[in-house]
């Protein structure tokens, strides 16, 4: 990718563009200015950038215990590095080795660890390190993950970075973890995991590489062995099978194989490498292996070119995720609310929260607009109340279809009495009997002028009627009219014949009143839970940034819901009531309805008479009907039919009533509470009592102070990571055009 692109070039002109056009390999110069280039990654490891989710190229040296690890890097390095029994790196020792462009006089060796620099001599580096091991892991034999980073400046050592991990040990010693092997495990799988990492494992040639744990670990995270180099030790010590081995390649290693002489006693490094040369060149097995797969200089050589490709096919990856992170986590800090300082600032926040929250219930409660929560059909508040009141609906016709019939009040207290007798000739498939109390108790004073007027819906001692269809029925239902014309018996008084008595009217309205009086008091409950449940939910997410704010708006949200469902309920109650106390509509459908249901009578007056074949009647809107057990009550059937017929046409208005109503004091009382008691609801809680006033919007979460410390931290730990590798990259491609042009 450009490095303009990425922000990192210091010019309008790209030079790694500019390079690119000139035919002139722009990674080539890698190896040029590796040690610039491994200086800049070194600098991101010190800065932590793996912390970042940012991997880096690494060369991870890994091996079981006594396999010689320390002997090759000591080899490589020039220097001598702890030596003991048991385990001698218990904390992974970065190395960086950096000789090609080192200019000093004199070498320099220092130490890093728990944000210190501790210088040290050469021959004092294996006391440091220990030092800083026990600072870092205690005194015993425990393993930690926390590094120590080594630097040597010297010349004649190639320019490396490479970590040294614990060597793998299954049997605690005295003094170490019973976990010691699972600990070890931990950190060289976190190292050799990432797909950025070069692994070089360290294998002794007195063992058979397949046993070795080392190589399993490898091959768990690298089965190709695409990315795992072999350094195989101690080739002097056992000779025998040596080539066999490097060349069978039975453990998949991709980057090959470099057999090498570990240092004996107190030989030199420059004996030693003598030593090393003279044996792969005379030992009789040892010769037949390859030159370019023997000796440290050779494995310096691999490793510097391995370092070299994985960093040239890693640096622009990093570059890139370096840069979309930055953007990121300033992106994630412009989202978090801004720290207040002052009233105004507070006033600001407040009436912005509040404002965004009328709007989004304004279009999801008022508007219908539910573009914030396309997904969550819970939110989409039109339809659901639409799905409740649909509901409300049916149960209303549910439950004034399924009302017991045949309960009336006290018929002892039913003034002036007349008991509904039933002929002995009854036919066979019907029967009704009436069952009355023994005794009469006498009214109060206070009850007589109800009961002058035949009204008595205020006493209670059942009187059920009981009836039973034809056998080929299975279910028993209520005989058609015989509850008309039991209201039409109880309300008897001395007037014209086959005038409609009104209370008998009101009788059977009130009855079926009361069955379904319940129902839009449900349904309110059920409309204002759900709102509740809406409004909270808004107010919540819209202050969400503002703890202490998002508790008053949950309050007053609860307390303002309360309030607005106690005022429906008394809407519904007086609803209720008026139906109950006066029978009245112009709707000029209570009179169509009636008229076409009216048009039934002759038909049934025939079948009573005797003038058809039928036995059963059929109105749209009943079911199918018997009406045979009406010949012996045929009196009061045109009176009763009548009546029927105008309490089911008025029912529909009523149900209507019930259901327009509500459904238009639900949308008013809705659309009040969010342009006028929302807002006041809110400031009353917030400001007042309780509530504490703007002043507490000052006091930042822990949450949100946390995010942002740590989102600021990582903000200036990405830029000072990009400085470093613009700095650096902006100085190759510049120096590529430049030896272009000379």
């Amino acid at each position: 990718m450009p490095a303009r692109t990425m922000g990192l070039s210091l010019s309008n002109e790209d030079p790694i563009e500019a390079a690119a056009a000139m035919e002139i390999p722009f990674f080539s110069l890698y190896n040029e200015r590796i040690g610039e280039i491994l200086d800049a990654v070194d600098r991101l490891r010190d800065l932590k950038v793996t912390k970042e989710g940012i991997q880096l190229p690494t060369i991870v040296v890994v091996g079981d215990q006594s396999s010689g690890k320390s002997s090759v890097l000591e080899s490589l390095a020039g220097i001598s590095l702890p030596r003991g029994q048991g385990i001698c790196t218990r904390v992974p020792l970065i190395m960086r080795l950096q000789g090609s462009h080192y200019r000093g006089s004199e070498p320099e060796f220092y130490l890093e660890y728990q944000g210190k620099t501790v210088p040290t001599s050469e021959q004092g580096i294996p006391k440091a390190i220990n030092t800083g091991t026990d600072e870092i892991a205690g005194k015993q034999k425990g393993v930690s993950d926390n590094p120590i980073t080594l630097v040597v400046k010297k010349r004649g050592v190639p320019d490396l970075t490479l970590v040294d991990l614990p060597g793998i040990t299954r049997v605690p010693v005295h003094g170490q973890p019973e976990d010691i092997y699972e600990q070890i495990s931990k950190i060289i799988m976190e190292y050799i995991t990432p797909k950025e990492t070069i692994i070089l494992n360290v294998l002794s040639a007195t063992v058979d590489f397949p046993t070795c744990e080392s190589i399993r670990m490898s091959r768990a995270v690298d089965k190709s062995g695409e990315r795992t180099l072999a350094v195989v030790t101690k080739a002097d010590k056992a000779p025998e099978g040596l080539l066999e081995k490097v060349t069978a390649d039975d453990v998949n290693i991709g980057l090959g194989y470099v057999c090498v002489r570990n240092r004996i006693g107190t030989e030199s490094y420059e004996e030693a490498r003598a030593a090393e040369a003279s044996l792969f060149e005379a030992h009789p097995l040892l010769s037949m292996i390859d030159k370019s797969m023997v000796g440290i200089p050779v494995l310096a050589q691999k490793l510097v070119k391995i370092q070299a490709s994985i960093i040239g096919k890693c640096l622009p990856e990093i570059i890139k995720k370096i840069d979309e992170k930055h953007t990121q986590n300033v992106s994630e800090l412009n989202t978090l609310p801004r720290k207040l300082n002052n009233i105004a600032e507070a006033m600001e926040v407040f009436v912005k929260v509040i404002g965004s929250a009328k709007e989004s219930l304004a279009r999801l409660l008022l508007r219908g607009e539910y573009d914030e929560f396309l997904d969550d059909k819970t939110m989409h508040c039109p339809a659901r109340i639409v799905e409740l009141l649909d509901e409300y609906s049916q149960q209303l016709h549910y439950r004034s279809s399924s009302l017991p019939r045949g309960e009336y009040d006290d018929k002892t207290m039913h003034c002036p009495p007349q008991i509904l007798e039933l002929p002995d000739d009854l036919p066979q498939h019907c029967s009704a009997y009436a069952i009355l109390p023994d005794e009469y108790s006498q009214p109060s004073p206070s009850q007589s002028s109800s009961l002058q007027r035949g009204e008595y819906d205020e006493y209670s001692q059942q009187l059920r009627y009981k009836s039973s269809l034809a056998e080929e029925e299975s279910s028993k239902n209520t005989l058609f009219l015989m509850e008309e014309i039991a209201v039409l018996e109880e309300s008897s008084r001395l007037a014209l014949p086959n005038f409609l008595p009104r209370p008998a009217f009101r009788t059977i309205l009130k009855q079926k009143l009361k069955g379904v009086a319940q129902t839009p008091f449900e349904f309110t409950r059920k409309v204002w839970n759900y709102i509740e449940g809406v409004v909270i939910r808004i107010l919540v997410g819209h202050s969400e940034s503002y703890p202490q704010l998002q508790t008053s708006c949950r309050r007053a949200a609860y307390n303002l819901i309360t309030k607005m469902r106690e005022r429906s309920y008394s809407y519904v109650q007086e609803m209720v009531e008026m139906e109950t106390i006066a029978d009245y509509t112009s709707n000029p459908e209570y009179m169509n309805t009636w008229h076409d249901l009216m048009k039934y009578q002759e038909p049934l007056l025939q079948i009573l008479n005797g003038n058809s074949f039928n036995t059963q009647l059929e109105i749209p809107g009943f079911d199918r009907m018997e009406v045979l057990h009406l010949k012996v009550l045929s009196k009061k059937v045109e009176q009763a039919f009548d009546m029927k017929m105008r309490v089911t046409a008025y029912w529909k208005i009523v149900m209507l009533r019930l259901v327009d109503n509500l459904a238009l004091h639900l949308l008013i009382s809705m659309k009040n509470l969010v342009n006028e008691e929302m807002e006041a609801e809110i400031v009353k809680e917030f400001m007042g009592g309780n509530g504490g006033g703007l002043e507490r919007l000052f006091e930042e979460s822990t949450a949100v102070a946390n995010k942002r410390e740590k989102l600021n931290g990582s903000i200036n730990l990405l830029k000072e990571s990009k400085d470093v590798l613009a700095q650096v990259m902006d100085r190759i491609a510049l120096e590529s055009v430049h030896g272009h042009v000379e």
